[in-house]
């Protein structure tokens, strides 16, 4: 029968002896052989029943001809008495507490001796609670020399009632999903490249990254320059398969929410991994969020702790853009830009606190020291927008930093490293109002008078390209 609860089922199999209604002996004697046929078949069934559920594979495969006929849901063809006993003994090894019954009997006698019984199989204890419960089953059952064995039997499982959310964790999208995971540890390309959709979003904790091209370049960057010897040890994955009626938000259903099929897939694990630059060994607990659409990750939203894969982001930029930056350094820095300065704009890669895309515009900023000298403040204004800035030194990374928020609501995080005299080189994490994000590297050049700093801004395009944009700003006083 079925491969969580084998039961008995049947095709038609071809008999000599006809025993149609026309046929069949009329009366007291006709109904009484019918009830004894009915009888000794109820037995062969009790007896199916006690064998299962005792987990008796010798017992349960009696029962069935030597050279039988038996497919269930697993579609393995069973075609001798031996290859279904070591079936029964696989499936209660793994499933002890499996339990079977069986209801709705209906027979049809074709003859004394050849009788097709159909009926429903119902099952507890399966070790995958997201595998079918129920199902139909079909068999034939003849006798010979007085005992009654199943020749021909199948078993199939019953439709999910519609209109229900379930969970699954045997599905083809939830051993997708952990083929996933193996094929980024080991940077399997081509399998990434096919798994996502072109257009999939993608949240790392608030920040987001649009299309496959963009986040395939961060697994290369995570891949080739970040980390070494990826695991995702002790995962677990499941997949919900939504109901258009089940709650979402706000009060309304998944089906008011998004056309079609909603199935996300849930995964949790811990993550390990070996930082390239520092050497240091990770381990973190994670969590992922996968929606399919079609076969493919459509979105992905994973929640972690940031702080591991940013200090090795910094090791490896101060590795590219320079060493350690003591306080003298800083000094350095901060009497490099106080006072007052200007500078017209052509923005190309829309840095938002300096205009918007293809357009010059006039910009201003002051620098001042704080009373103690450890600090360095920035009031910046510009057509229509203003920002402040803070700058300080970070010694235990050995880096200057620059935290800034303009009136439009973008949000810029900056560390800045020495590139040479009156040269530094800086990264930028821009964070717009509507929660878009952009990275820059940037590099400040102060001539050699001090009174102009050169800032050269490489970016991105909207086609994704390499871009680069020229800030020129004059001091106006100190």
């Amino acid at each position: 029968m079925h491969r969580l609860v084998a039961s008995l089922l049947l095709l038609a199999l071809t008999a000599t002896n006809g025993f149609s209604a026309d046929s069949t002996k009329k009366g007291a004697e006709g109904e009484s052989q019918v009830g004894q046929i009915n009888k000794e078949l109820d037995a062969v069934l009790q007896k199916w029943e006690k064998a299962f559920n005792a987990k008796d594979a010798a017992g349960v495969a009696s029962l069935y001809t030597k050279k039988t006929n038996v497919i269930y849901e697993d579609n393995v063809y069973h075609k001798t008495r031996k290859s279904l006993e070591k079936r029964f003994e696989k499936q209660f090894k793994d499933e002890p507490k499996l339990q079977a019954t069986m209801s709705d009997v209906e027979r049809l006698i074709v003859s004394p001796t050849v009788v097709i019984e159909t009926g429903i199989w119902s099952n507890t204890g399966a070790n995958d609670s997201s595998r079918p419960t129920r199902g139909r089953y079909s068999c034939t059952l003849q006798k010979f020399g007085g005992q009654w064995l199943i020749v021909h039997d199948r078993s199939w499982a019953m439709p999910r009632a519609v209109g229900r959310s379930h969970l699954r964790t045997r599905d083809p999208l939830s051993k997708k999903a952990r083929e996933f995971f193996k094929a980024f540890a080991a940077d399997d390309k081509k399998f990434l490249n096919e798994i996502f959709a072109d257009d999939v979003e993608v949240w790392i904790n608030d920040v987001k990254v649009t299309g496959k091209t963009a986040y395939l370049a961060r697994v290369q960057h995570i891949n080739s320059d970040l980390f070494k010897k990826l695991s995702f040890d002790t995962l677990h994955v499941h997949t919900n398969y939504f109901s258009p009626k089940a709650l979402a938000s706000d009060g309304k259903t998944v089906g008011e929410i998004q056309d079609g099929p909603v199935v996300w897939t849930n995964a949790w694990f811990e993550l390990g991994a070996t930082g390239r630059t520092t050497g240091r060994k990770l381990v973190i607990r994670d969590h992922v969020d996968l929606r399919w659409a079609d076969g493919k990750i459509a979105e992905m939203l994973v929640y972690g702790n940031p702080s591991f894969m940013e200090q090795e982001e910094e090791a490896l930029q101060a590795s590219r853009e320079g060493g350690s930056v003591t306080r003298k350094d800083f000094k350095t820095f901060c009497e490099a830009q106080l006072g007052s300065w200007a500078g017209e704009v052509t923005s190309v890669i829309s840095e938002t606190d300096v205009g918007k895309e293809g357009k010059k515009s006039t910009y201003k900023w002051e620098a001042r020291l704080s009373d103690d000298g450890k600090a360095m403040t920035m009031t910046g204004m510009g057509p229509g927008t203003t920002g402040r800035s803070l700058f300080f030194y970070d010694a235990a990374a050995k880096v200057i930093r620059g935290s800034g928020v303009s009136s439009e609501g973008v949000v810029n995080q900056q560390t800045f490293r020495i590139a040479g005299k009156n040269k530094w080189n800086r990264r930028t994490h821009q964070t717009a109002a509507d929660g878009t994000t952009s990275e820059f590297r940037s590099v400040l050049t102060l001539s050699k008078k001090g009174n102009q700093l050169t800032i050269v801004i490489h970016g991105k395009n909207a086609d994704g390209g390499d871009t680069k944009q020229t800030n020129v700003w004059r001091r106006v006083s100190k």
